[in-house]
C-alpha cells in the first residue's frame, strides 16, 4: 500500500505558485528573542555570523541554532516560529503584495524542530508552508510543529486548526527537478500531488525518511530514461525548427506528449510495486502538545521594515566562525584543484564545527556524486579500451585469413558493445568458413609426383538480384553469371552496379589454389536526411519513414530498419 500526500487546503494554492514581484513586494521577518548559540547567514552558501535580537530578516536568509540555542522569529504580520536546538531554516519565499496584501511564505527546514503559530490568513491565495526533504506541510491558520529530530520520521503535529501534508517529491519540489523536461515535471506533478492527508487538531502524522528516499529513487529511476529521450528529441526538434521555421511540429509534439504520459505510467507502476509504508495519523504526543501550547501564548506584533541605519550589527565573527571560514575556504580551494579527498576531509571538519549548517554537507554530497560518476566513466573507458583491442585483434586475424579467430574476437567484442556492422561482418565470415569446409577436400597425390595447383576460384554473392557485374583482369573481361568461376592467377577489378543503388568496386590479387568467396551488398542511393544514434554509439543514416512512441522506421542503404526508441540515444537532422 502506498500513499502520496498533497498539501493543498481548499483555496490554498501554494504548491506550484511562485511569487515573482518587485523588490517592494518582499515581505520581512525579525528575530524577536534568542538564547544560546544562534547564527545568521545572508544566504545558504554564506558564512555564519552571531545572530542579534531585533535583526531584520529577508528572503534567502538562514537561521541556525546550536545544541543549546533557541530563537523566536516573526514573519510579516502573520506568523511566529520558535526554533529549538540544532535547527536550521531558510526563508525560501517571503512575498507580500503591497497592493492586495497577498502573502506567500515558504520555510525550508533542513534539521531540528520548529514550532509555529500562523494567524488566520485573510486572502484566499495566501499561503504558508514548511518543507523538509521528506514532508511538505501547508496551513491557513493554525498552531503546529514540525519535528525532524526523531530517529526515523519527520513528524507534523497539530493542536489548533488543520494542516495539509504530503510527501516531498524530489523530481517536483527540489532544485534537482530542473534536470527534468517540463513535460516530465508536469506529468509527475499531476500524478503524485493528487491526494493529501489533512491533520486535524490533536493529531499528528509522520513520514519515514528512508521510505521517502526509496520512493524518490524509484521515481527517478523510472523517469530518467524517458527524460533523456524527450530532451534529445526536443533539442533536435529545436535545431530543425531553426533550419525550417515553417515546418509543422504538431506530430513531434504529439509524440512527446505521449512519451511523457508513458513516463508517468512507468513511474506509477514502479511505485505501486515498491511496497511503501502507509502514513498513519495518531494522537499528538504529550511533548509536541506542550511545545505548541507554549507558542500559543506569544502574540504576533505589527512588524515594520527597519531602515538600514537601524539594523543591528550582525558582523561579529566568533573564533568558531573564523575557524569555520578557514576550513570552508580550504575545502573550496581543494575542490577546485581536484583534490577531492582533501576537500571531503575539510568539509567534514566544518560540518562537525557547525552541525546545523548544511553547506558543508551539500558540498560533501556533491563530491561523492562526482566521484561515483568518475568511477563509472573510468569503467566505461576501460571497456572502450578492451573493445578497441578486440576489434584490432579481429581485424588482424581477418587480414591473415584466420577466419575462426577473427570471428571469435568479433563475438567477444559484442559482449561489451552491440554493433550492427560487426554483426554483419560475423555473418559474412561464418559464410566463408562454412563454404570452405564444404569445398576444401583433400587431394590424392602419388608418392613421386605432386599435383599442380588448381586455378583460383572466384565466388561472389550479390544482393540485390539483377545487379550488373563487370570483371576485368588477366583473363580479359569476364561475364559473371552469379556462380563460382575459375580464373587465371593475377589481379582483378570487379565493378558491381544497379540503378537506384550505390556502385561498389572490388580489387583482388588471386594466386593458384586460392578460393575467394565474398558477399557484396549494394546500398540504396538515398536522399539521406536523418541520422539515428543508438545508445552504443552506432550511427544509422537514412530517411525516417514512420515513427511512433515505441519505434522509428528508417530507410537505409541496407533496406528498412525498425528501431525501438529504447535503443535510441539521439536523432539528428542532416543538412541537405
Amino acid at each position: 500500500m502506498y500513499c502520496f500526500l498533497k498539501f493543498v487546503v481548499p483555496g490554498l494554492l501554494f504548491l506550484f505558485f511562485s511569487c515573482a514581484g518587485k523588490k517592494s513586494d518582499t515581505n520581512t521577518g525579525k528575530i524577536m528573542e534568542l538564547s544560546g548559540e544562534v547564527y545568521f547567514l545572508v544566504s545558504p552558501d554564506s558564512s555564519p555570523r552571531r545572530a542579534v535580537k531585533g535583526a531584520q530578516l529577508e528572503k534567502d536568509n538562514v537561521i541556525a541554532t546550536g545544541q543549546s540555542g533557541a530563537c523566536l522569529v516573526q514573519i510579516g504580520n502573520s506568523a511566529v516560529m520558535q526554533l529549538r536546538g540544532q535547527t536550521t531554516i531558510t526563508l525560501a519565499e517571503m512575498y507580500l503584495d503591497q497592493k492586495t496584501g497577498q502573502e506567500s511564505t515558504k520555510i525550508r527546514m533542513s534539521s531540528g524542530k520548529l514550532v509555529t503559530k500562523v494567524s488566520k490568513l485573510m486572502n484566499a491565495s495566501d499561503s504558508f508552508s514548511i518543507e523538509t526533504p521528506t514532508v511538505i506541510a501547508g496551513v491557513r491558520g493554525t498552531e503546529f510543529s514540525v519535528d525532524m529530530t526523531g530517529n526515523k520520521k519527520d513528524t507534523v503535529a497539530v493542536l489548533k486548526g488543520k494542516v495539509a501534508m504530503r510527501r516531498a517529491i524530489t523530481a517536483v519540489d527540489s532544485s534537482d527537478a530542473e534536470k527534468y523536461s517540463g513535460l516530465i515535471r508536469q506529468k509527475l506533478a499531476e500524478e503524485f500531488t493528487q491526494t493529501e492527508i489533512i491533520i486535524d487538531p490533536g493529531r499528528q502524522a509522520g513520514i519515514d525518511r528512508a521510505d521517502n528516499e526509496k520512493l524518490n529513487a524509484v521515481i527517478s529511476a523510472a523517469a530518467d530514461d524517458f527524460n533523456e529521450r524527450i530532451q534529445n528529441i526536443e533539442k533536435n526538434t529545436a535545431a530543425d525548427s531553426k533550419q525550417k521555421p515553417d515546418s509543422d511540429q504538431s506530430g513531434i509534439t504529439a509524440v512527446l506528449q505521449s512519451m511523457a504520459e508513458q513516463s508517468a505510467d512507468a513511474v506509477k507502476n514502479a511505485v505501486a510495486s515498491s511496497a511503501l509504508l502507509p502514513v498513519q495519523i495518531e494522537a499528538v504526543s504529550e511533548t509536541a502538545a506542550v511545545d505548541i501550547k507554549a507558542i500559543n501564548e506569544i502574540e504576533i506584533q505589527p512588524l515594520k521594515k527597519i531602515k538600514p541605519a537601524e539594523q543591528p550589527d550582525i558582523t561579529e565573527k566568533t573564533p568558531e566562525v573564523l575557524q569555520y571560514e578557514t576550513l570552508i575556504s580550504g575545502a573550496d580551494q581543494a575542490f577546485k584543484a581536484g583534490s577531492y579527498e582533501k576537500a571531503l576531509d575539510l568539509y567534514n571538519q566544518a560540518a562537525a564545527l557547525f552541525p546545523a549548517l548544511d553547506y558543508a554537507v551539500r558540498r560533501t554530497k556533491a563530491i561523492k556524486t562526482l566521484l561515483t560518476k568518475q568511477e563509472k566513466l573510468n569503467m566505461q573507458s576501460q571497456q572502450e579500451k578492451k573493445y578497441a583491442e578486440l576489434i584490432t585483434a579481429a581485424d588482424t586475424a581477418l587480414a591473415q585469413n584466420k577466419y575462426p579467430e577473427a570471428c571469435a574476437f568479433y563475438k567477444n567484442s559484442l559482449q561489451i558493445k552491440n554493433n550492427e556492422h560487426i554483426l554483419r561482418q560475423i555473418t559474412v565470415i561464418e559464410q566463408i568458413i562454412a563454404s570452405s569446409q564444404k569445398t576444401d577436400q583433400p587431394r590424392e597425390t602419388s608418392a613421386d609426383t605432386k599435383a599442380p595447383m588448381p586455378d583460383p576460384v572466384l565466388d561472389i554473392k550479390i544482393q540485390p538480384d539483377g545487379a550488373l557485374v563487370e570483371i576485368s583482369g588477366n583473363s580479359g573481361k569476364i561475364k559473371y553469371t552469379g556462380r563460382a568461376i575459375s580464373v587465371q592467377p593475377g589481379s582483378y577489378h570487379i565493378k558491381i552496379s544497379k540503378t537506384g543503388y550505390l556502385p561498389q568496386e572490388i580489387k583482388l590479387d588471386l594466386a593458384a589454389g586460392d578460393k575467394h568467396i565474398q558477399t557484396a551488398s549494394l546500398k540504396k542511393r538515398l536522399d539521406v536526411s536523418q541520422k539515428i544514434i543508438l545508445l552504443d554509439g552506432t550511427e544509422i543514416e537514412g530517411k525516417i519513414l514512420k515513427q511512433d512512441t515505441d519505434s522509428v522506421i528508417i530507410e537505409t542503404g541496407d533496406g528498412e530498419k525498425k528501431i525501438s526508441r529504447a535503443e535510441i540515444q539521439d536523432i539528428k537532422f542532416l543538412k541537405k
